[in-house]
């Protein structure tokens, strides 16, 4: 008998949760994978300001709830870097993550705006071609932390 149950503990293990896995991605409608060395577009607002918008793909974490405040939502930081130095003045949030219609392994955060310091940006000319690097951290209400990182290169927004 204690062999059975080891056995089956063994086995839905094995059969169990996806180990866990970040990816990102850009995408407002689906997940599009950033890959090393893709370009990234940066948006300059009608303020003056510069953003991107970025997106995430999550596995084997606690989604928490979409579209509310809840302390079972996963924290996620999406950080953008010039040359070591951070340029974003975008804060830790909780949110929860949909289902991504494609995997149902997977979950998504789609459209997420990372805004720009001013002082950290040049206009968006100068920043044409530059190497950045985008990281991004999830922590669930299990204590499941991931991250991931690619580095990129500016592209201007185009307008379609």
């Amino acid at each position: 008998m204690r062999r059975l149950l080891v056995l089956g503990l063994f086995a839905a293990t094995a059969c169990g949760a996806p180990e866990g896995a970040l990816t990102l991605g850009t995408g407002l409608d689906r997940f599009d994978p950033l890959s090393e060395g893709a370009s990234l577009e940066i948006v300059a607002g009608i303020q003056g300001g510069y953003h991107a918008t970025l997106s995430l793909q999550a596995q084997g974490i606690e989604p928490g709830e979409v579209g509310r405040f809840h302390d079972t939502n996963p924290v996620i930081d999406f950080d953008v870097y010039d040359d070591g130095v951070r340029i974003d003045v975008s804060e830790a949030l909780a949110f929860g993550l949909e289902p991504d219609e494609s995997d149902d392994t997977k979950f998504v955060a789609l459209g997420r705006r990372v805004v720009f310091a001013n002082e950290a940006v040049e206009p968006l000319a100068g920043m044409e071609g530059r190497p950045l690097t985008v990281e991004v951290f999830l922590e669930d209400m299990n204590g499941t932390a991931l991250s991931a990182r690619v580095d990129v290169v500016a592209a201007p927004y185009a307008l379609d």
